[in-house]
């Protein structure tokens, strides 16, 4: 196997970033962007749900919530076997 420039040149290169991605960690799971770079908090986000939960009606409501617990409970078996409810509690 011969050793180039190039072949020394994409080595360094992806061993450089892999190491200051390994060095910084990656990016906080409960970070949230909006546009022109805002985050937004975990409060916020919160808020957000909770006024998205009010704004449904009854029924809507126990569906949401029916969905959210047989996610909650077994999300494997819900994505393999129960692509229909899935596809609604994902949407």
């Amino acid at each position: 196997m011969e050793i180039s420039y190039e072949n020394i040149t994409y080595f360094l290169l992806s061993t450089f970033l892999s190491g200051c991605y390994l060095a910084n960690g990656p990016p906080s799971s409960y970070n949230y962007w909006i546009k022109n770079g805002r985050k937004v908090s975990v409060e916020d986000r919160d808020k957000c749900y909770l006024l998205a939960i009010k704004s449904l009606n009854i029924s809507e409501r126990k569906e949401f919530y029916y969905l959210n617990n047989k996610f909650n409970e077994n999300p494997i078996n819900m994505i393999n076997n129960h692509k229909s409810d899935y596809e609604k509690y994902s949407f």
